[in-house]
């Protein structure tokens, strides 16, 4: 039972990173953009966030597919006595 605790809780710490880490990208990349001495205006914040929404779907879909292959491996040592 603490195993399965344990596995949730990281479940938990990898699915709040995959949300969060999107916004903080952004945050820094507008932060970062104006220190380096670049004004902001509407066009390159929206033009910004539009692209970062854009990217945001295949980087989900990229950890869904990881975590797929690897739950595919693991049947794959399973059953590998067998074949």
């Amino acid at each position: 039972m603490k195993h399965i605790r344990s596995l949730l809780l990281i479940r938990a710490a990898n699915n709040a990173i995959a949300f969060t880490l999107p916004v903080l990208a952004s945050i820094v990349s507008f932060i970062v953009y104006a220190a380096i001495g670049h004004a902001l205006d509407p066009a390159v914040i929206f033009t910004a966030l539009t692209l970062f929404q854009l990217l945001r779907l295949p980087l989900q879909l990229m950890r869904m597919f990881r975590t797929s292959l690897s739950k595919a491996k693991i049947v794959e040592n399973c059953l590998q006595p067998w074949v």
